[in-house]
């Protein structure tokens, strides 16, 4: 929480602020997270005579599971924040504006959206990550495994893999030819 009483009645008036976010400071369901922190946050709040303004910026390192391997790996965040406050709660509901209660700003929301607004969609622990193989378990980054099969075919698709197995002919639209079906009379 930050007290903002001694720039609320002062236009153009300004404060500096710094503070860290450790992991039992906030809390996070989002099951790729394994921890965080400490987070820097840093900024000004400056008052534009009808609400007061933020800039500033967060930095500091999260720790995720990655979505191949299951391995947890430290990732970096460094991000710019800006955020309007307001004492008006209709003005606060109508805009992407956080209202300001009993003269403090409450920035945890804020810190909380922009750590999941920068989590990739994808954590990886590294770019080429090999995951686990799909039969054993095991980590394919540290060791081959001794599984018959190892192909790169994706498992909602790996039933198109037989598909042609036999030698069949193929007409141009695809599809296998049928062989002739001699029709008996009755």
């Amino acid at each position: 929480m930050i007290d903002v009483c001694q720039i609320l009645k002062n236009r153009d008036k300004s404060i500096d602020f710094e503070f860290s976010v450790h992991k039992g400071d906030i809390i996070i369901e989002f099951p790729d997270i394994q921890s965080i922190g400490p987070l820097v946050i840093d900024g000004t709040l400056t008052n534009d005579g009808e609400n007061l303004i933020m800039n500033g910026s967060m930095k500091g390192e999260i720790q995720l599971k990655c979505s191949r391997c299951l391995e947890p790996f430290t990732f970096e965040i460094n991000t710019d924040l800006f955020q309007e406050f307001t004492m008006d709660g209709d003005k606060a509901k109508e805009q992407d504006i956080y209202l300001i209660k009993d003269n403090e700003i409450d920035l945890m929301p804020l810190i909380q959206e922009n750590i999941l607004l920068s989590i990739p969609t994808k954590s990886l622990c590294k770019d080429d990550c090999k995951g686990l193989c799909q039969q054993c378990g095991t980590n394919l980054n540290y060791q081959d495994c001794n599984c018959v099969e190892h192909d790169d075919i994706d498992i909602r698709l790996s039933a198109l893999k037989d598909l042609f197995k036999e030698d069949k002919e193929v007409e141009p639209n695809g599809c296998a030819k049928e062989e002739n079906v001699k029709s008996e009379k009755r």
